[in-house]
């Protein structure tokens, strides 16, 4: 395969779609997360700046899934008075950050430094004062490590049926994760204070519920997104593709037999390409890659290609990098900027 061309930035959209075939080393890791601390009903503790106050030990009860499901979150200093002087409609901006393969609702935090990195972009008054909200999204939190098979945000295939380890994670997402946090912390309330983003999976992840569930969100940004071309999905060795993709959309499927109805409801290109320009515009993108990230710059160019021949708002930033925190680090200061202008 011809390797892309090297760029510093694309945007408004303009991006040219590449052809992947996707290595054996499908690289879809952002690292192994180590799991949060048990819940605690201590106040919240200050944040490493002492700006704002951070925990990571929160939870949320799903009935759908039938367990707790963690959290951590991060509060501005000034959250309490935002609340108080505004009224009953004056939720604090709100952004749900998503974690990669292997990763738990600690990885922005302790692998990324998310906390300074937002503390700094607010004191420079590049975007206002805003929460983070950055839910577990492990099969099973309590199991340490890396590993497991991965939700990849969404129900599983079989989730309408009945029996074994059968998920409902997209339904819990939207129907209890949001509403709870929101709620609880005086956070969101309407689309122009909610914003989702997410890395590599958790990309895939906050594109797809914007793109979903249009109206929800008012701005969406997905950094090294898990999204590939037909060929690439074709091409995932077997081992991979079950661990990543089985639950979605079924285990042991080969090549052409991976891309079925279920696969195409959920494909982001395919999303995007179906959707009325009128429910697209009810939020806008960001799309971030690392130029080194051979994996997956031909999906980040394919979406950005496909976004812009819908005429959505959509900002394509690539930098030098692969796929790996020290890119992410970086490109988060972007992607703040980005939502800096459309969090209000």
């Amino acid at each position: 395969m011809k390797r892309p061309a090297r760029r510093s930035l694309l945007t408004a959209g303009v991006g040219g779609s590449v052809a992947a075939v996707v290595s054996a080393a499908f690289l879809l890791r952002g690292g192994p997360g180590a799991p949060g601390p048990a819940p605690s009903p201590t106040p919240p503790g200050p944040s490493a700046s002492g700006a704002g106050s951070l925990r990571t030990d929160l939870t949320v009860r799903s009935r759908l899934l039938g367990r707790d499901v963690p959290y951590s979150l991060y509060l501005p200093a000034r959250a309490a008075s935002v609340r108080r002087e505004g009224g009953p409609d004056a939720g604090v901006p709100v952004l749900f950050l998503l974690h990669g393969t292997s990763g738990s609702h600690t990885d922005w935090v302790v692998k990324g430094g998310i906390v300074p990195t937002l503390e700094r972009a607010v004191a420079a008054g590049r975007i206002p004062a805003c929460a983070l909200a950055m839910p577990d999204a492990r099969r099973d939190p309590g199991r340490p490590g890396g590993g497991q098979d991965e939700t990849f945000y969404i129900n599983d295939l079989d989730a309408a049926g009945a029996g074994g380890d059968t998920l409902r994670y997209e339904d819990m997402f939207i129907e209890e994760f949001v509403p709870a946090v929101e709620q609880a912390h005086g956070l969101g309330g309407r689309p122009e204070k909610r914003a989702i983003a997410g890395l590599s999976m958790g990309g895939y992840g906050a594109l797809m519920y914007a793109l979903r569930y249009p109206g929800l969100f008012g701005a969406a940004a997905g950094l090294s997104t898990a999204h590939f071309t037909d060929e690439g999905y074709r091409a995932i060795p077997m081992k991979e593709w079950n661990r990543f993709f089985g639950h979605a959309f079924g285990r042991d499927l080969a090549g052409s037999a991976r891309l079925t109805a279920r696969f195409r409801e959920y494909d982001l290109a395919d999303m995007i390409r179906r959707t009325a320009p009128d429910r697209l515009r009810r939020a806008r993108y960001h799309l971030g890659c690392g130029t080194e990230d051979a994996n997956h710059l031909p999906g980040t160019e394919d979406l950005s290609t496909a976004f812009a021949a819908r005429g959505a708002d959509t900002e394509t930033v690539l930098q030098p990098g692969g796929h790996n925190w020290p890119y992410w680090s970086v490109a988060a200061e972007r992607m703040l900027d980005f939502f800096g202008r459309r969090l209000g």
